[in-house]
C-alpha cells in the first residue's frame, strides 16, 4: 500500500494598533504570515507522517511523556504505531482559561530526553494557558533516536488541557499493532 501526506504549516498573527493621541492619528494594521506546502516524503523539506491527539489533560502536578520513537494513535479501526526519525514540526496548543489552569511545562523528561528544539538537555518551555506554540525545523527537522526520545508535558500550578500535533518523517509509516501499551500512547506518569 502506498501512503502518502500532504500538510501545510501555517502562522499568523494580525494586529490592528491605533494612536490617537496627537493630532494625526497614527494607525499600524497588517499581519505577519507564514504558509508552507509540504511533499510526502523523507528527504529534507519532506514529510511521510503526522500524529495527533487532542483533548488530553493534566492534573496539577501530573507529566505525561510522550515517546516519539513509538506513538500509538488509533486509525480505521487500528492501532497505529508511528515511530519518528525526525520532528519537522511541534504544535502544543494549551486550551485551558487562563483563570483556572496551570502553565504546560514541556520538555526536561527524566530518562531519554528529546531536547533538540530547546537547546540543551534539562531546557524546558513553559506554555500559558489559551496559548498555542508551533516549532519547526522543515527543513532536515529534529532528530530522534532511541536514547533522545522522550517529550515530557507536565502541568505546573494547576490542572491544563491541550492538544498536540506532530509532523515528520517515519521509516516505517504504516505499521500496526493489535495492542498499545500506555507508555508508548503517552500515558501519565
Amino acid at each position: 500500500m502506498t501512503t502518502t501526506l500532504k500538510s501545510n504549516i501555517t502562522a499568523r498573527l494580525n494586529w490592528a494598533w491605533r494612536d490617537r493621541s496627537g493630532t494625526m492619528p497614527i494607525v499600524d494594521a497588517n499581519r505577519l504570515d507564514f504558509d508552507l506546502n509540504i511533499d510526502s516524503g523523507d528527504q529534507s523539506g519532506q514529510c511521510n507522517a503526522i500524529w495527533h491527539n487532542e483533548g488530553l489533560t493534566l492534573a496539577s502536578g501530573e507529566t505525561l511523556v510522550l515517546y516519539l520513537d513509538r506513538l500509538v494513535r488509533t486509525l480505521f479501526g487500528n492501532n497505529v504505531v508511528i515511530s519518528f526519525s525526525e520532528v519537522k514540526a511541534l504544535l502544543i496548543i494549551h486550551r485551558g482559561a487562563v483563570a483556572t489552569s496551570g502553565a504546560l511545562l514541556i520538555g526536561g523528561a527524566s530518562l531519554e530526553e528529546w531536547s533538540e528544539p530547546f537547546g540543551a538537555s534539562g531546557d524546558t518551555l513553559s506554555l500559558p494557558p489559551n496559548s498555542p506554540l508551533l516549532l519547526s525545523n522543515t527543513g532536515t527537522g529534529w532528530s530522534v533516536t532511541e536514547t533522545s526520545n522522550a517529550l515530557a508535558l507536565q502541568a505546573i500550578g494547576g490542572p491544563v488541557e491541550f492538544d498536540v500535533a506532530v509532523l515528520g518523517v517515519s521509516p516505517d509509516v504504516g505499521s500496526s499493532s493489535s495492542s498499545s501499551s500506555s507508555s508508548s500512547s503517552g500515558a501519565p506518569v
